[in-house]
């Protein structure tokens, strides 16, 4: 017995349910019957793959495993299947208008013994390209992703990465609690002879894995959160006990633009609903190029009236708003948030009552997860049991201990740290950082020091979800050393993300160039920062660097298509170049109802680091904003546009600083006038 659910085929045959070759990237064979839905391995098992320890296919529990039944109701499709020790019930959304399915498993122990699970899929997909002979023509987009280079392709073939048989596999793994440190947790998979995408990715706020492999059949796609092999996990459940995967989700398409609207509509889809963050507002933030970690009452004040003209709509005093220590020493001693006296002697709710009558709204920033290690007070308040501690002791890192969330006196504690922050101090926005790494996790409290590390990430995931339903009032911004932690787990529960600490406006293109293929736009925020505080005299001096009309400009640009963080010494500018930025905000809200809708396109493919070109867009149906970078090489660029229907084409923004371009043939071809500039065009389509 066959059934379909949305492009998915399923096959019931000798009290077995298998799925047949993935959709779209993969073909029917005569007698081919499919492949597992979910793969458990528990310990104990016989685990019969040929490809060893590193794959995490056919163990003993998956292959006892017997079809219960199958039920959908509307987009939802519900698997059941159990064996004598675990029963597997397998969950597959679709979400209309995207062509996404999201998939997750429940295992419930059914046995009368603990059983301990040592790895457990969220997805699996089989027979992606029929055979392992077409590897040449498969290709795998993986994103890379470091402390100010974040979301940077990196497109091989299957061959390339040394699927050339059957039994060999190739594997990507993320160990910690920064989802996105060294790569995201997704990935496009190319079949460059059918023209066909799919777009994959975990929803796991740390540890991660996902592994594709060689089979006659094709290629397969194993998807999963916390893994015994990799992560040192393990769960342990007693009879009846449960244990839910982490989601994973699927996108296909006809075409990289066409893969990446339907994953960004699903996207769209986790966003959480956050009523002060609806008009996507423009925020000011005093740290890039300006306070850094210094911010000061006096700073505050005089800048504060600038800033309110240029139609800012929220002021955010970043870190060093606390603690009374000097600057060099904030970062080891952060962890009560009280106010700090010595850089805001009236208090900050001064400062917040100020912002406020200007018109704006005022944040604040908090790295709630760690206590500096020089801060005593904090370190006796909590106590032992409260920081996360491995071999014996606490772990450490950058100068800051990491507190245990599985703590009700840690969420208690920072509880009424927000509350503060919010009644006290007046924040209508929140600044959530974490620049810290736990690793593999802790051995305290926990079966295994992977158990421990999802059990604590999890804690801390719900206890700022409560956080984010308790103060609907206020944005609570998501910011891991800039975009370390930019996973749509995190991402269903804050509204915005910080995408880069990068601090050069001539590479933050090479970011903005590729982010939208893991961030939806509206969530996507980039700094723009047009007075340069890191410049330096010939004698090794730091001075500021008030940058030119096109160079301001450019910055602007570098954030339009996101969201707005500006920051530097406007008030260094000459009002020629704040005109420049307030035109910027004003072409920002006009484009704000049109960005809600919108899917990112790329023209030219994804951007590579050190390109002399960068072009990015937002398609918003009947209108397209186009980005266009000039980084250096040839001045005179052409974009192909072959497949829109166009109407007209116009500078959207700077429309005061002139401008060069044609178009010819769908052929946009534009003659920049200067070393580095921008420019963004709007293009209304049929």
């Amino acid at each position: 017995m066959n059934f379909q659910f949305n492009d998915l085929e399923f096959c019931i045959k000798d009290d077995r349910i298998k799925l047949l070759a993935c959709p779209q990237l993969g073909e029917k064979r005569e007698g081919y019957d499919g492949f597992q839905l979910c793969h458990v391995r528990l310990a104990g098992d016989n685990h019969s793959n040929f490809g060893g320890a590193s794959t995490r296919l056919m163990s003993q529990s998956v292959t006892d495993l017997k079809y219960l039944s199958h039920s959908i109701e509307g987009d939802l499709l519900t698997v059941v299947q159990k064996n004598d020790r675990i029963k597997v019930t397998s969950y597959y959304k679709a979400y209309k208008n995207t062509n996404a399915i999201r998939c997750h498993s429940v295992i419930e122990n059914v046995s009368d013994k603990d059983i301990i699970a040592e790895s457990i899929s969220s997805a699996y997909l089989y027979g992606i390209g029929g055979s392992w002979k077409k590897g040449n023509d498969i290709y795998l987009h993986q994103f890379t992703s470091a402390h100010h280079t974040e979301s940077q392709p990196m497109v091989q073939s299957l061959f390339d990465l040394g699927m050339i048989y059957t039994n060999t596999h190739f594997c990507r793994v993320n160990t910690g609690s920064k989802s996105t440190n060294r790569f995201f947790p997704h990935g496009i998979i190319e079949d460059r002879e059918k023209g066909k995408y799919l777009f994959f990715q975990i929803e796991s706020d740390n540890c991660w894995y996902y592994e594709m492999g060689a089979d006659s059949n094709g290629f397969y796609l194993y998807l999963s959160a916390n893994d015994g092999h990799y992560h040192q996990w393990a769960k342990k459940l007693a009879p009846g006990e449960s244990f839910t995967t982490v989601a994973a989700s699927f996108a296909f398409g006809d075409s990289l633009n066409d893969v990446l609207k339907n994953i960004t509509l699903y996207r769209r889809s986790l966003k959480p609903l956050c009523p002060a963050d609806k008009g996507l507002p423009v925020i000011f933030n005093e740290y890039m190029h300006l306070s850094w970690d210094d911010p000061r009452q006096e700073r505050t004040h005089a800048l504060a009236p600038l800033i309110s003209s240029l139609g800012v709509d929220i002021y955010v005093i970043d870190c060093g708003w606390h603690d009374e220590v000097p600057t060099n020493l904030i970062y080891h001693n952060i962890g009560e948030w009280r106010e700090s006296k010595l850089r805001f002697p009236e208090g900050v709710r001064k400062t917040a009552d100020l912002i406020h009558s200007l018109g704006m709204k005022f944040g604040l920033w908090i790295e709630p997860e760690a206590v500096g290690k020089d801060n005593r007070k904090m370190i006796e308040f909590y106590g032992e049991d409260c920081f996360l501690r491995r071999n014996g002791e606490k772990i450490c890192e950058l100068g800051r201990l990491l507190l245990d969330f599985r703590k009700e006196k840690v969420r208690s504690y920072l509880s009424d740290v927000i509350d503060r922050m919010v009644n006290e101090y007046k924040a209508d926005y929140i600044k959530i950082d974490y620049n810290q790494e736990v690793g593999m996790g802790t051995d305290t409290d926990a079966f295994t020091i992977g158990e421990g590390l999802r059990a604590h990430c999890e804690a801390r995931h719900k206890w700022m979800k409560e956080m984010t339903e308790k103060y609907p009032q206020v944005i609570f911004e998501n910011c891991a050393s800039g975009g370390q932690r930019m996973d749509y787990k995190t991402l269903s529960i804050h509204p915005l993300s910080s995408t880069s600490d990068q601090i050069h406006y001539y590479l933050y293109p090479y970011i903005v160039g590729n982010i939208f293929s893991s961030v939806i736009p509206e969530q996507a925020a980039v700094w723009s920062y047009p007075v340069n505080s890191v410049a330096y005299k010939a004698e090794g001096e730091k001075v500021d660097k008030v940058l030119s009309n096109e160079l301001v400009a450019m910055n602007m640009i570098n954030s339009l298509l996101g969201r707005i963080h500006l920051a530097s010494r406007l008030n260094l500018l000459s009002e020629s170049k704040l005109e420049l930025i307030k035109k910027g905000i004003e072409y920002y809200n006009y484009m704000t109802p049109y960005k809600l809708d919108s899917v990112p396109y790329y023209p030219c493919g994804h951007t590579r680091w050190g390109d002399n070109k960068v072009c990015v867009g937002l398609n918003c149906g009947k209108k397209l904003f186009l980005a266009i970078w000039h980084l250096g090489g040839e001045k005179s660029f052409a974009v192909d546009l072959s497949k829109l229907d166009i109407k007209s084409v116009k500078v959207g923004y700077p429309d005061t600083l002139s401008t060069s371009f044609s178009l010819r043939d769908k052929l946009l071809t534009v003659e920049f006038n200067s070393e580095e500039c921008a420019r963004l065009f709007e293009i209304d389509l049929e």
